[in-house]
């Protein structure tokens, strides 16, 4: 029996058959595997080192808190210790102050009489009136004025926008001569050369493209009559609104100068107050030294 069917020796040789993947691919290394072990556990150590400066930052933040926290806590009790330290002496003086009120209020009344009594209530009463009457006046001023100096915004806003409208109108007759004309001219004139030179089709071209959309797109000049109109218009709105601009600042500045000087009267108010109380109550004499 023939051995060449056993004993394969060309091309169908079972070494020469074993898989093409066993085989590093075209272009990439041939990493071996501990050195690719080492790249593996450096890339860990990276993310490591990563998180363990992220928890040292979160570590030193905790302990910032835990400081300020610390220290709000000794504060307190500081606060607390000097509170329960005072408290005894600020509730004897409390007391003591709630009954010379209740006592001297009923001495005094004794002494003057229901009538003194109800004649110190009314005087008083009397010279504070005026006060409070004016500081009512004061609150309903300001809020007035408040309302004053929105309307004069809004109006500072409408003047600026109309004086914007008429700044546009009045630029428009400054530019009126170059309104598309240019762009318009350079391309007649190419349009004439590719005619001079025979180029028909590109005139042709030129014309029905390109010229006709620029045509097109040209805003509308306005006739005369039109845009007089308009910037008679646009001047005559921007006249109008600074107008009701500088009436409406007039009007906050009087309210302002007004309100100064009720300011100004209920502080001398407040400032002699007591005064003419104690000279308006020495005059009032206990019934029984009346009588």
């Amino acid at each position: 029996m023939s051995t060449d069917q056993d004993y394969p020796t060309d091309a169908t040789d079972s070494r020469a058959a074993s898989p093409a993947a066993a085989q590093p691919a075209a272009g990439v290394p041939d990493i071996p595997p501990a050195q690719k072990k080492i790249e593996e556990l450096r890339e860990k150590a990276k993310d490591e080192q990563s998180k363990r400066k992220d928890a040292e930052l979160k570590l030193q933040q905790i302990d910032a808190e835990i400081g300020a926290l610390g220290q709000v806590t000794e504060d307190l009790k500081k606060i607390s210790a000097d509170y329960l330290k005072e408290y005894d002496g600020l509730k004897a003086a409390r007391q003591h102050d709630s009954y010379f009120e209740a006592d001297e209020k009923k001495c005094l009344a004794n002494i003057l009489g229901d009538v003194a009594v109800g004649k110190v209530t009314e005087k008083v009463a009397e010279l504070l009136k005026p006060i409070t009457e004016l500081q009512k006046v004061i609150d309903d001023d300001a809020a007035k004025l408040d309302t004053y100096k929105t309307m004069r915004d809004k109006k500072e806003g409408i003047r600026d926008a109309k004086k914007k409208d008429f700044e546009k109108q009045k630029a428009t007759a400054a530019t009126i001569k170059n309104y598309q004309k240019d762009p318009l001219d350079a391309l007649e004139r190419e349009i004439r050369a590719a005619q001079d030179a025979g180029n028909f089709a590109i005139a042709y071209w030129l014309l029905v493209s390109r010229f006709a959309k620029k045509l097109q797109d040209t805003p509308e000049i306005p006739a005369p009559a039109n845009f007089d109109a308009k910037l008679i218009a646009a001047r005559d709105a921007y006249v109008t609104a600074i107008a009701d601009f500088y009436d409406s600042d007039t009007t906050v500045k009087a309210a302002e100068k007004a309100l100064e000087t009720k300011r100004a009267d209920i502080a001398e108010k407040k400032k002699n107050f007591e005064v003419d109380v104690r000279e308006a109550l020495s005059a009032i004499k206990p019934q029984r030294q009346a009588a």
